[in-house]
């Protein structure tokens, strides 16, 4: 499933794509405007399609798409143990991702240090936490 976010309006008719080979599978308006960290922002509901939406589709319609298929906690987990294997990072303890916040906490030896990945991909969040880290 491939799920868009509506964050200028409620997803009504006519305010959404419906294309002829991928129909709409499920349509979820929330009942207020409410923030979701799988965006990183705000949105109004969602739609669901079993095939990915063209980036013409997204942008006509102001969606923003749900970024998944990646693991990061395992990611986090893995990079943690490479991270210790260099001079830069002997000290980390754990790098642990909140999936809510979109936060990653790296816990040191003498303290913790939080680093936000908001809608980073995995790659995107690899870098920004050896950014962060100094190594």
């Amino acid at each position: 499933m491939f799920r868009y976010y509506s964050t200028l309006r409620p997803i009504t008719p006519g305010a959404y794509p419906k294309p002829a080979d991928n129909p709409a599978m499920l349509i979820h308006n929330f009942d207020n405007r409410e923030y979701v960290g799988k965006i990183g922002r705000e949105a109004w509901g969602y739609v669901e399609y079993n095939n990915p939406l063209t980036k013409e589709q997204i942008e006509a319609f102001d969606f923003v798409a749900e970024s998944g298929g990646e693991d990061k906690e395992t990611i986090c987990k893995l990079l943690c143990k490479v991270l210790q294997k260099t001079r830069g990072a002997a000290d980390l303890v754990s790098l642990t991702y909140d999936s809510e916040s979109e936060i990653v906490t790296a816990a040191f030896e003498g303290g913790t240090k939080k680093i936000n990945v908001s809608m980073d991909s995995g790659t995107a969040m690899i870098r920004d936490i050896v950014n962060h880290l100094g190594c």
